[in-house]
């Protein structure tokens, strides 16, 4: 047989801090142990482990293992630390091939969707949605449960200039066009921004030399969190994303690791016994799942359709 794995990259850090976003809080953004966008400490120690997991629990070795790489930083990192365990250090070639993560330029023959109708597919994406920590569809939601949902935002990151209480439901309003583009804003971006500060502070653990992420002179221990409200607070992450772009939209971004995927199935494009591993974005992940219409079913990011 043949196996192909489309790994997302590494945990990382979030960039540079957005400050229209930010100043929903009152703590500094997370003190990362990385360069903008790189691997976490703690996130290159779960890479390692996984590639350790291939290696034990699946019998991925360096004969049979092939790894594909893009060419961002994060997700060299991530590619390195999986083939060093499956393969052992400097036993292994790591393909970058950016080509294949960013087949976003439509064909010549093929007028780019007008902005007023990609807007109008989305408001259907959205109404059509249904919102994480069990608020249902945007126009259900009771103001009490809105309200519940922030507070739960505001007991971690406090009050900064603007105060989260003043965040609208989604609704149609939060799409903007902008040089003939269409964008998500509003409550489902605000969100989305620290439910990925939370998440990746916490996946890191104890970081580089055991030194933990934190929001400044705030450890997370002291936010004292569990992993569930964790990963409630995080699927705003993927539910903010299912709202980003129209399926036909996450599908074009792939189009190349798509059909990848389908010669190595069907073409038999790599000999059987391989093991294709392709360190991706969680926008390839998206892409793929609309290519070949799948629906994930692993918690917590069952929540919202197609995610």
């Amino acid at each position: 047989c043949r196996r192909v794995l489309l790994l997302r990259h590494c945990v990382r850090g979030t960039g540079l801090p957005k400050p229209e976003l930010q100043a929903y809080s009152a703590l500094p953004p997370p003190s990362w142990d990385s360069p903008d966008e790189w691997c976490t400490g703690g996130g290159a120690a779960i890479s390692a482990r996984f590639g350790a997991f291939l290696k034990e629990e699946l019998g991925f070795d360096a004969g049979n293992t092939r790894l594909l790489s893009d060419k961002d930083m994060r997700d060299v990192q991530t590619g390195t630390k999986v083939m060093d365990e499956v393969a052992g250090q400097n036993n292994h070639t790591l393909v970058v091939d950016p080509s294949l993560w960013h087949s976003t330029a439509a064909p010549a023959n093929c007028a780019q969707v007008p902005a007023a109708e990609e807007r109008a597919e989305l408001v259907k994406i959205m109404a059509r949605t249904p919102m994480p920590m069990g608020l249902g569809l945007p126009e259900d939601v009771s103001p009490e449960a809105w309200s519940a949902a922030l507070d739960k935002f505001r007991r971690i990151f406090g009050t900064g200039s603007k105060d989260f209480g003043s965040l609208a439901v989604p609704s149609a309003d939060d799409y903007v066009e902008h040089d003939g583009t269409v964008h998500l804003t509003g409550a489902a971006t605000v969100l989305k921004y620290f439910a990925q500060q939370l998440l990746y502070a916490w996946a890191s653990g104890n970081g580089l030399e055991g030194k933990p992420i934190n929001f400044g002179n705030i450890t997370l221990e002291s936010l004292n969190l569990t992993a569930s409200e964790v990963y409630e607070l995080t699927a705003w992450e993927p539910y903010s994303r299912e709202l980003e772009r129209s399926v036909g939209g996450w599908a074009v971004i792939s189009t190349q690791i798509s059909g990848l995927i389908y010669n190595t199935f069907a073409g038999g494009s790599l000999p059987r016994g391989t093991n294709l591993v392709l360190a991706s974005h969680d926008t390839n992940i998206d892409g793929i799942r609309g290519m070949f219409n799948l629906t994930w079913q692993e918690p917590p990011f069952s929540g919202s359709p197609g995610v």
